[in-house]
């Protein structure tokens, strides 16, 4: 069972963190290029704002921090995954080598398809995530170890 002091501890954190979240999230819908009033931004979201503050924010300034919300949580759910299967705490895909394997991707593609701006934004991340994917799929072929009776009978 968890110490009540440590949940305690850890739920206080959690609160702190995420009170730190909607802060971030605050101060980002009131800066950028076209300022806006931080006073204007509660209107603007319920429909009472102008058409400049509704566009900057509902076209620029929320769909930039939703992504950016959704790749963080995206980055941590896959560090952690990476840190489960591997069962090793300083795992991350540098260590291991997967980012290499995208990157490779990445070159075989520039050497080998003629490079077009339109079709390049789209492809890129696809080849960079397969060549990612067939690394991660290669290590861990290689790393697989057949355990057999025999193994069992000598190791247990």
């Amino acid at each position: 069972m968890i110490n009540p002091a440590l949940l305690k501890k850890q739920r206080i954190i959690l609160c702190l963190l995420a009170i730190l979240i909607i802060i971030t999230i605050i101060i980002g819908m009131g800066i950028g290029d076209a300022s806006m009033a931080y006073n204007r931004i509660i209107p603007a979201l319920f429909g009472q704002g102008s058409f400049k503050e509704s566009f900057i924010l509902f076209s620029i300034r929320l769909p930039r921090i939703i992504i950016t919300l959704l790749v963080g949580m995206a980055l941590a759910l896959s560090g952690a995954i990476l840190q489960g299967i591997t069962r090793n705490d300083l795992a991350d895909p540098g260590i291991i080598g997967i980012n290499s394997g995208a990157g490779v991707a990445v070159a075989i593609f520039f050497l080998f398809y003629p490079v077009q701006a339109g079709s390049l934004i789209y492809l890129q991340p696809i080849v960079a995530f397969t060549g990612a994917f067939l690394t991660a799929f290669l290590i861990y072929l290689f790393s697989y170890e057949k355990i057999t009776d025999f193994d069992r009978s000598v190791w247990y």
